[in-house]
């Protein structure tokens, strides 16, 4: 089994308070957990390679969206940009 190691720097987020931080990130390590859990893996990705940026498109959420639907979101755009 293949191993994917994935480091993303930084998210940044406009317009909302850093408390949602740990909420956000948890629910974004949890969706991009299991989008490349094995068996949903491309098989492009059993090579490696490095990717400077990700553009994942846009997402609609405001400061008063749930924290959790924010991280899920930002997983969901990460791995299509991750998508070939």
């Amino acid at each position: 089994m293949k191993r994917i190691e994935l480091h993303i720097e930084r998210v940044v987020l406009h317009g909302f308070s850093r408390s949602n931080a740990p909420a956000v990130r948890a629910a974004l390590e949890r969706e991009l957990a299991r989008l490349l859990r094995p068996g949903r893996v491309q098989p492009q990705w059993t090579q490696d390679r490095t990717i400077g940026r990700i553009d994942g498109g846009t997402m609609s959420a405001t400061a008063k969206s749930p924290s959790p639907d924010v991280g899920l979101g930002i997983a969901r755009a990460v791995h299509k940009g991750l998508t070939p």
